[in-house]
Order: C-alpha cells, then sequence, then structure tokens
C-alpha cells in the first residue's frame, strides 16, 4: 500500500520542512491526481529544502522539481535527486523568471509559499499562472498573512492577497456581468498597486478557486470548460414545472435579466471618492486657516490703530489737563468770562 503525502511527510528524516496540520490532511486530496504523473513542480519559497525532497519522493515520476527561494544561504542547500533544481534570488524579478521558465516552460502544479505579502502573492501569480499547465494547480499557501499588519495587511484592506483572491470569484463568473466590462479590467487596480499585467485570455483559463483555513488553490482549465455551457432537460415526467423542454439546449444569455449599475459602490471607486472628499476637505481648511490667518492680520492691525489712537487721545488729554492747570490759563480767566458776556451782548 502507497504511503500517503501526510505519512511520507511525517516519516522523513531529511532536511526539514515545516507545514501546519490541516495542510498535511488535504495534500493528498490535492495532489492525487497527479501522482504517478510525469509531472513538472514549481515551488517559491523552499527554506531548509524538506518540501523538494518530500515532493520527489511522492511525485516518483516527477521530471522536474524546481524551487526559487531569495534567502542567499539555500545556496549551501545540496540535493541528492537530480530532478531538484534551485535558483536563488527574487522569483518576481524578470531575470529570475526567465530563467525559472528557461529551465521548465511549463508547470503542473505551482505552489507559492514564499513572502506571503500581498505583493509578492499577487505579482507571482500574475507572472506564473500563464506557465501553468492546462488542468494544472496552483497553490498558495498561508493566505492567513492576509490579515496582519506585520505582513502591511489587514482584514478590510482592498489592496491585499485576500481581497484579490476573493475578486476571482468574481471573474470566475464574468460571462454574468453583462455591464460590458473586460475581465482584464477587473483587478487593474491590483495591477496598479503592484506593476502586474493581468492578461485576458490568463483569466479566462481561471477554472476555479477554493479557500480553506490559510490555503487557496486554484485550477487551469481552457476557456471552452470554464463557462456555464448548455441547459440540459433530462427525464420524462413533469409534475411540477410546464413545458421545461422548451429550455433544453438553452443558454444563460437566452435569459433576459437586468443588472444594476452599482459601479460607484466599487471599493476602489469608494477609495477615490473619499480621497477627493478628504482633499476636498484639506483645501477647505487650509482656505479657513488662511482667512483665519488674515483675519488675525487685521485684527492685529486694528488692535495696532486702537493702541495708537488711545496714545493720542491720552497724550492730547494730558496737553489739555496741563494747559487748563497752567498759571496762563489761570491769569486769562477774568479777560475769557469778560469777553464771553460782551459776545452774548452784542448777539
Amino acid at each position: 500500500m502507497e504511503k500517503s503525502l501526510r505519512v511520507r511527510f511525517l516519516d522523513h528524516k531529511q532536511k526539514k520542512s515545516n507545514k501546519w496540520t490541516l495542510y498535511t490532511y488535504e495534500w493528498d486530496r490535492i495532489f492525487s491526481g497527479f501522482r504517478h504523473l510525469p509531472v513538472n513542480i514549481f515551488e517559491i519559497g523552499i527554506q531548509n529544502g524538506g518540501s523538494l525532497e518530500i515532493w520527489a519522493k511522492y511525485f516518483s515520476n516527477a521530471k522536474r522539481i524546481v524551487g526559487c527561494d531569495i534567502d542567499e544561504k539555500c545556496k549551501d542547500l545540496v540535493f541528492n535527486d537530480p530532478r531538484i533544481t534551485v535558483f536563488i534570488g527574487d522569483a518576481n524579478s524578470n531575470d529570475m523568471h526567465k530563467r525559472i521558465i528557461e529551465c521548465s516552460p511549463i508547470f503542473d502544479i505551482i505552489i507559492d509559499d514564499g513572502s506571503h505579502r500581498s505583493g509578492d502573492v499577487i505579482q507571482s501569480f500574475g507572472r506564473y499562472f500563464q506557465h501553468l499547465q492546462y488542468e494544472g494547480i496552483y497553490v498558495i499557501e498561508d493566505i492567513h498573512s492576509g490579515y496582519w499588519q506585520d505582513f502591511e495587511d489587514s482584514l478590510f484592506d482592498p489592496r491585499s492577497s485576500i481581497a484579490f483572491l476573493k475578486s476571482i470569484t468574481d471573474l470566475r463568473n464574468h460571462e454574468h456581468w453583462r455591464n460590458n466590462q473586460s475581465r482584464a479590467d477587473f483587478p487593474s487596480e491590483f495591477g496598479k498597486e503592484y506593476n502586474v499585467i493581468f492578461s485576458e485570455a490568463d483569466l479566462c483559463d481561471i477554472h476555479s478557486i477554493e479557500f480553506l483555513n490559510s490555503l487557496s488553490i486554484l485550477t487551469k482549465c481552457k476557456p471552452d470548460r470554464n463557462v456555464l455551457g448548455k441547459r440540459i432537460v433530462v427525464g420524462q415526467d413533469e409534475n411540477v414545472t410546464r413545458e421545461l423542454e422548451l429550455v433544453n439546449g438553452s443558454s444563460i444569455h437566452d435569459m433576459n435579466f437586468q443588472i444594476n449599475e452599482d459601479s460607484d459602490l466599487n471599493i476602489w471607486n469608494l477609495i477615490r471618492k473619499a480621497q477627493y472628499i478628504e482633499q476636498e476637505n484639506d483645501n477647505l481648511r487650509r482656505e479657513i486657516v488662511e482667512k483665519d490667518q488674515e483675519h488675525e492680520l487685521k485684527q492685529k492691525r486694528l488692535r495696532e490703530v486702537n493702541s495708537q489712537l488711545e496714545k493720542i487721545v491720552e497724550s492730547t488729554n494730558k496737553e489739555i489737563a496741563e494747559y487748563h492747570n497752567s498759571i496762563s490759563w489761570k491769569t486769562t480767566k477774568p479777560f475769557r468770562w469778560v469777553e464771553k458776556k460782551l459776545r452774548k451782548k452784542n448777539v
């Protein structure tokens, strides 16, 4: 009886490898269909190299097992199995991408166990899914990091790898959108954020996406396998419905349904609106500050003028008081009284 992949992992004695328990239980379901085939395997992130040895034992007929790691220490890893090839460098660099594809232009299994940062995960998918064989599988491990700040992610971050993978469920159902938006345009914001180009052809090849705890598994099929296809009616007795045979062979596009124009609810549109509102608020706050500063300058000038007037009035009153108290003013007082009387008399 053949050993399961979980048993092979637990029995492994050579280079160290570490995986979560759930993965070891799911591996046989995920990989058993490839077990005896002449597959090419690519793993991003190999650490001590133990997983490559385990894949070599489990996939006994594998043609090539390629690993890539950015850690320079991996240069010292030595493997006895000639099918194993290791590249040292950034799998998302153009040079490393070229070297890996020259080694094996196509892969049946791709496993992303690299940095787990959203940018790297999304870039790797954009680069290597196109090199996945039809009927192949693309496994992304440890997607729980898409919730952690230490990996520059969070639960509601629309730029996270989790958000990107969730969007693929919508891409899979593209034929039902009926809003004339292309597949390639849908993830374009991720492309802008992480400098990735998603082609319509590659996105048409996505057959399925599955989520487990910390795992995401994508499969690839030819485009004609990925559409809903025709409706098939079988059987003879029809006690509940009427004339169901009329829809036999019909397409989903034969059904006339309206859609809501809800592009304004697109998270990226909402972000742009929020950014616009924030910018407008910043402009308004700046105007208020400028007006406040202008008002303060006017108030300051007004206070200076008032202060100057007060000094003039004070000085004038002082001069008047001094004059009234002067000897000349007191000496001439009788003459002023006579002058006043004479003025009244002449009137």
